[in-house]
């Protein structure tokens, strides 16, 4: 891709930047241009678009699926006013905190926090949420998963999990709000096992980033640049073995209470290699490439 003429030496910079990364998450030259430049802000004339993020004082976050809700907690005690939190199960109530010994004792933080909790939500229907629900900045699925029942097949492993993926970024993009993210965060070989570049490429989607989740860079460098976590404070961390690595990988959020796992018995999910994956939809390329 080109830069204009008139563009400075830090947005040309930008712009290859831009058709580099979507070139090598589309594997598609033509679709390049067109779809950095809607990332980057810009029509095909190199003139500015509208904000990329709305200016309101919070940004509108949707977790899903998310456990014991620990990391939904873990946000909220980060990020505190700069976010609008909205944390979402599965599970009834019930058997979410009959599940997890420790999600009654989070739900009760995260409301007082002015958090908000909805039950029985199916990451895959995710439009059923709305009108209810506003419009999503960033919506994000940690570590999804079906279940071991079929790991020995790892082919049939692999596609019930993208078929999962498929669904939730199809769901999720009915309530994303007008440049909004979605991320996930896989472990392992994944990535790569389900063909996430594949899925994303089906569903309208490029992939901005693939951090490693150790630093606050992985959830920030996606957002406006004003959003960043406070201190965490000493009686917030979590336990010892989901900050020293024996698990795999750290998370950043572990300092602020974060504790990764699938089920109350599953303590010692291993997740090795973790990467935090962010998304975006790239706009009216159809139209364009037409």
């Amino acid at each position: 891709m080109e830069a204009g003429d008139g563009d400075s030496p830090a947005r040309q910079r930008h712009l290859r930047g831009a058709a580099s990364a979507v070139q090598a998450s589309t594997g598609c030259p033509a679709l390049s241009e067109v779809l950095a430049r809607s990332l980057a802000c810009t029509d095909a004339s190199g003139e500015a678009l509208p904000s990329c993020w709305p200016v309101r004082e919070r940004l509108h976050v949707l977790t899903v699926g998310d456990g014991d809700l620990s990391f939904s907690l873990a946000l909220s005690r980060a990020f505190g006013a700069q976010l609008h939190l909205t944390s979402s199960s599965l599970l009834t109530h019930n058997e979410l905190f009959s599940r997890y010994a420790s999600a009654n004792e989070c739900a009760t933080e995260l409301l007082g926090r002015g958090s908000t909790l909805r039950c029985q939500v199916d990451g895959t229907a995710l439009h059923r949420l709305h009108p209810q629900l506003p419009a999503q900045d960033l919506i994000i699925f940690n570590y999804p998963h079906l279940g071991t029942s079929d790991l020995l097949d790892e082919a049939a492993h692999a596609r019930r999990h993208q078929v999962l993926i498929l669904h939730f970024f199809h769901a999720a993009k009915h309530i994303l709000a007008p440049r909004g993210r979605i991320q996930l965060t896989l472990s392992g070989s994944q990535q790569a096992t389900w063909d996430l570049g594949s899925c994303a490429v089906r569903m309208g989607l490029l992939l901005l980033s693939s951090i490693p989740p150790a630093t606050a860079d992985s959830f920030c460098r996606e957002l406006p640049l004003g959003v960043r976590p406070c201190n965490a404070e000493p009686g917030w961390a979590a336990r010892r073995k989901y900050r020293n690595g024996s698990l795999g990988s750290t998370h950043w959020l572990a300092r602020y209470g974060y504790e990764h796992r699938r089920c109350e018995g599953d303590a010692d999910m291993n997740v090795a290699n973790s990467r935090v994956l962010t998304f975006a939809v790239a706009r009216c390329f159809s139209a364009d490439i037409a």
